[in-house]
């Protein structure tokens, strides 16, 4: 049995650029124009993700842009 769950979600989207990758999840950050968007997005879903004992990250091997949500495995007994 694994010990956590994965989900991937794509898009059509090309692969961010490395120096976009590397600030992404940082709050405030954007490749939006003014008054386009906050950049809270992301930074916001990992919190939440992180409040769950879980991990969010970009698969860098996909020709697109792909999240990977890794979150620990429960059991339930009846």
């Amino acid at each position: 049995m694994g010990d956590k769950v994965c989900l991937m979600i794509t898009d059509c989207g090309a692969i961010p650029l490395p120096e976009v990758r590397e600030k992404m999840f940082q709050p405030f950050f954007t490749t939006k124009g003014i008054n386009q968007g906050t950049g809270l997005g992301l930074s916001i879903t990992r919190r939440i993700i992180d409040e769950h004992n879980g991990k969010v990250s970009i698969d860098e091997n996909s020709h697109y842009t792909r999240f990977i949500l890794e979150f620990p495995a429960i059991s339930f007994s009846s």
